[in-house]
């Protein structure tokens, strides 16, 4: 089946109640303080387990096949982002043919949900860059076409069982390129990247009832169900901060250093944290953090998922499971797959 939208509401528009400078000072000598930095990435060296500090504890995971992607014969797929639901239903996001793919939990094809047409058309609006699902909706972001600066401070919506569409301005442009989610959005509302330049501003939070407040948070942060994730060199390190509704800010609450390069890849519904140690290539190594305790469990991703493709993504979801998205070149077509890994 396939799901066209139509309706469109228009939510009320978002005010400043930003308090800016909060979040770069600290009066307790028990908070970290935040510095921002540019991402931690791992050198392009090769390397084996013991390349990496002690701490970290090598444990096996499972991987099996999830999913074989069909591209029904339409342009070469340009596969942008990877959501899931609340039942962890998977949904592949198709910016060359405006669609969206979902999955159920055990890889079978359920549906296509195609994008609107003007939402996709490229004389009116950029090409969305990143489509989370939340609240039985999809959520993406884009920017009227005609205005560089304008790029992702549109956010859209589409209910999936009506069908109507929903437009967010937001206040300031989302972020250009970026190797992950360019918002987050739950319950507690939507923590949005900026443009990364030198007068772009800090990034921001929106609250449920319309108003944002600035934060900090660099490229490369991540956030989950109020809590801020930010990666910061010089010692290697997340910071955690949590969110302050009444004072409208996110206060860090606690710091655990990696000692090592790396960089945020999710974070799951117990607040787990799962960085990747390598670069983008064999042998890739992940680690996955213990929010309490600051355990470190050490795992690679199986050589055969890089070799020979022509990309490869890996998405947490609130489980913890790990699913890698692989694209080859088979010749005469693209293959995609969708793999799950799991730890036993």
């Amino acid at each position: 089946p396939v799901i066209n939208i139509s309706n469109t509401v228009t939510p009320a528009p978002i005010k400043n109640t930003s308090t800016p400078s909060t979040l770069l000072e600290t009066t307790s000598s028990s908070v970290p303080t935040i510095t921002p930095t540019m991402l931690i990435w791992p050198t392009s060296t090769a390397q084996t387990l013991s390349s990496f500090p002690k701490e970290f504890e090598y444990v096996s995971l499972n991987c099996e096949g999830f999913a074989d992607v069909d591209t029904d014969g339409l342009n070469p797929p340009n596969f942008m982002s990877l959501s899931f639901d609340a039942i962890e239903n998977l949904y592949l996001y198709d910016a060359e043919n405006g669609r969206v793919l979902v999955y159920d939990t055990s890889g079978d094809f359920i549906k296509t949900i195609n994008l609107p047409d003007q939402w996709t058309d490229p004389l009116v609006y950029f090409l969305p860059m990143d489509v989370p699902v939340f609240d039985n909706k999809i959520w993406f972001s884009t920017g009227i076409a005609s205005n560089e600066n304008d790029r992702g401070r549109i956010i859209g919506t589409m209910d999936l069982s009506s069908g109507k569409q929903g437009t967010i301005e937001l206040p300031k442009p989302v972020i250009g390129q970026f190797i992950s989610r360019k918002f987050f959005i739950d319950e507690k509302g939507m923590y949005v990247f900026v443009r990364h330049c030198a007068d772009c501003g800090n990034n921001f939070f929106v609250t449920p009832d319309g108003n944002y407040f600035d934060t900090i948070g660099v490229i490369g942060s991540y956030y989950k169900n109020g809590f801020l994730f930010i990666p910061q060199d010089n010692p290697s390190a997340i910071i955690i901060s949590k969110l302050n509704e009444e004072k409208k800010e996110f206060t860090p609450i606690k710091s655990i250093v990696i000692d090592t390069n790396f960089y945020i890849l999710g974070v799951d519904q117990y607040h787990s944290i799962y960085v990747g140690l390598s670069p983008r290539e064999a042998p890739y190594y992940m680690s996955k953090i213990s929010f309490n305790e600051g355990k470190k469990e050490l795992f690679n991703i199986p050589s055969e998922y890089f070799s020979g493709k022509i990309k490869t993504d890996i998405f947490v979801a609130d489980s913890g499971n790990i699913f890698i998205l692989t694209i080859a070149d088979k010749g005469t077509d693209i293959h995609t797959q969708i793999t799950k890994c799991y730890f036993p």
